[in-house]
């Protein structure tokens, strides 16, 4: 699997009616083959890819963040597929595989690894691409899930 930066050069030889409006550098994942989609439909990159289109409209800004979860969802999909796994799989074996996941990265080898301030984006982008989440108060501070607007700023 392949991580790539959009880049709207040349878009005008596409033969579109405008130009794109996916935002300049936003990652996207594309299967070695080049494809998106099979006889079976389309491939689990298509909905990755949807879900990190929606990162900046969901609050998430920064560049360097798309880039950042985009490379947690290629390594959860390249785990997924070493262990057999279809990211479309049934909720439980993709539990087993998440949880096996999660430990390969903590307590793996240390090219695995990751360091703590990407402990929150990789589970929360590896766990569900359903983009939906629950902004709650607590007592000093507003927490929210990546991948909902934050509170406390404007869209």
């Amino acid at each position: 699997m392949q991580l790539m930066l959009f880049s709207r050069d040349g878009w005008e030889s596409w033969c579109l009616p405008h130009e794109p409006l996916i935002d300049e550098g936003m990652p996207f994942l594309i299967d070695d083959d080049l494809l998106f989609e099979d006889d079976a439909g389309p491939r689990p990159t298509v909905a990755a890819n949807q879900w990190l289109r929606q990162l900046p409209i969901s609050g998430v800004r920064s560049a360097r963040s798309w880039l950042t979860y985009a490379q947690a969802l290629r390594s959860c999909f390249a785990f997924l597929q070493s262990r057999g796994t279809h990211p479309y799989g049934d909720k439980e074996s993709l539990r087993a595989v998440l949880g096996a996941f999660a430990e390969y990265r903590l307590s793996g080898p240390m090219k695995a690894r990751w360091d703590g301030a990407t402990w929150n984006q990789r589970p929360a982008s590896t766990s569900g691409q359903s983009g939906k989440g629950t902004a709650r108060k607590s007592r000093s501070r507003t927490s929210w899930a990546p991948g909902t607007p934050r509170p406390d700023r404007c869209p």
